[in-house]
């Protein structure tokens, strides 16, 4: 079986690895938006993609199975806003500025598929 695997991208790298565990698999390196074209292709047997793509997309004739939540997915998907650690006025901006529980409610509803992402 071939399994497509990026490995320019820490949490794909890892999600895979934790699924396939000890099996004899044949990891086929490539970039995470190619998975879909070599899961058409017939280049890879599977991969680990994101869902929202192939919903949004939707992607006629390809299965999935939804990953059982885990810690290590949950740690993979907390988003942070990052800032140079002494930039004291744009670590007060966003201090002030964002409201967490209002994003974290939003982002429920967006994996709850209450509302439709927006980008």
């Amino acid at each position: 079986m071939k399994i497509a695997i990026d490995y320019s991208s820490i949490d794909q790298q890892l999600l895979t690895k934790s699924i396939i565990k000890d099996e004899q698999v044949e990891y086929v390196e490539m970039q995470g938006h190619q998975i879909i074209s070599a899961l058409q292709n017939g280049q890879i047997d599977a991969g680990i993609w994101n869902y929202d793509e192939i919903r949004d997309k939707n992607h006629q004739g390809l299965h999935h199975v939804l990953l059982e939540d885990s810690q290590m997915e949950r740690d993979m998907s907390t988003s942070v806003i990052i800032t140079h650690v002494d930039d004291a006025s744009m670590n007060a901006f966003f201090q002030k500025s964002v409201d967490k529980e209002k994003i974290l409610s939003i982002q429920k509803d967006v994996c709850a598929g209450k509302i439709i992402p927006q980008y």
